[in-house]
């Protein structure tokens, strides 16, 4: 027999049940491992609460009320120069940035451009800069609609529409060099939009 996944050998233990090789794996092992563990029941017998790091980059979603309530418990609103309360805020504002930008189109641009304005965009500048280069270049026909939406946030906050102009030169050299010729054009062919709506 050969080792491939089809033709696994299964072992059978005490207990009559078989187990494949991959369950005795010492990766699944280590996969259980690193699982977070369950804390001991406490005094009044409650159920035991798994510890979980509120706003870990790449964790599981947590919905928006057990994320209110994980930190609740942990009184991170009340220290709010902790690490891990600048790293939700930072959580926060990065899905906020990415959800307004995802859903502009046409139609919602007046909607969308107080929803921004009211975020906090010089600290997210270069979220911002990021989520938007991003969006157009998966979707250039909308680039007419994210230039108006660049060039009304450059009228309250130049610093953003700077940043992204340099790194929408970046990106052109970058992609030239590389001979990307689709990247090329879309980064053109946004500045040229950039320049319309000045």
């Amino acid at each position: 027999m050969s080792n491939s996944p089809r033709h696994r050998r299964r072992h059978y233990s005490r207990h009559g049940r078989s187990e494949s090789s991959y369950e005795r794996s010492p990766d699944r092992r280590r996969d259980a491992a690193s699982q977070p563990h369950r804390g001991a029941d406490d005094v009044n017998g409650n159920a035991p609460t798994v510890l979980i790091k509120p706003g870990a980059p790449g964790g599981r979603y947590i919905p928006p009320a057990k994320l209110r309530l994980l930190m609740a418990e942990a009184n991170l609103s009340l220290d709010k120069a902790s690490k891990e309360y600048q790293r939700v805020e930072w959580d926060k504002l990065k899905k906020a940035l990415n959800g307004n930008i995802n859903k502009l189109n046409i139609s919602n641009i007046k909607t969308i451009i107080p929803e921004l304005i009211h975020l906090n965009l010089i600290r997210g500048r270069g979220l911002f800069c990021r989520a938007i280069m991003r969006a157009q270049a998966f979707s250039p026909t909308f680039t007419p609609v994210y230039a108006a939406l660049v060039a009304v946030i450059n009228t309250k906050l130049p610093l953003v529409g700077e940043l992204l102009v340099t790194r929408l030169v970046v990106q052109f050299r970058k992609a030239f060099r590389r001979d990307q010729k689709a990247l090329c054009l879309a980064t053109t062919s946004f500045l040229a939009q950039l320049t319309n709506q000045r």
